[in-house]
């Protein structure tokens, strides 16, 4: 007694059942996939409040946004980070002017009042921002700056559908 094998045509019903939906699916190019992946850990970052700032520009910004981040502080509410997110959409698709047009006319306090609030939004904003700008540093300009708007709305709405950490 033995076990014969056979992938005659008598048996491709069998194996085709299978396997059949590998030929379906259609591949998936590089930096779709990236953009999908880096979208995960960007929401996971967020989520894993505070985030680790690696470094500062300026005292005066370790001044300002510092107390955000200590042992105590909370996450940003879903307000606030979609705030942010917009903000840091518009800097990559270089929309100086309705950045300007909604510090200038304080459209943040549609969803924070002064202070506090205003200083996350200008703080996840900056991360994200820079986080971007470091993509397309280390991809060699391969990831450009539309794919990296969508990398933002995807990681956003990952973010959104978290709960509170």
């Amino acid at each position: 007694m033995g076990l014969a094998v056979s992938f005659g045509l008598e048996d491709k019903a069998l194996m085709g059942s299978r396997w059949d939906h590998l030929y379906e699916i259609k591949p998936v190019p590089l930096a779709e996939h990236f953009v999908e992946e880096v979208s995960k850990l960007v929401a996971k970052d967020l989520t894993e409040w505070p985030l680790a700032i690696e470094s500062w520009t300026s005292a005066q910004e370790e001044e300002r946004f510092k107390p955000l981040l200590g042992p105590d502080s909370s996450r940003p509410d879903g307000r606030v980070l979609g705030e942010a997110f917009r903000l840091a959409r518009w800097e990559l698709m270089r929309e100086f002017e309705q950045i300007d047009e909604y510090m200038r006319h304080e459209r943040w306090r549609e969803v924070t009042p002064a202070g506090r609030g205003v200083d996350q939004i200008l703080l996840v904003c900056r991360y994200l921002t820079e986080q971007m700008l470091a993509i397309i540093e280390a991809t060699g300009g391969r990831i450009k700056r539309p794919q990296l708007v969508d990398l933002l709305l995807r990681a956003e709405r990952r973010l959104m559908a978290c709960p509170l950490g």
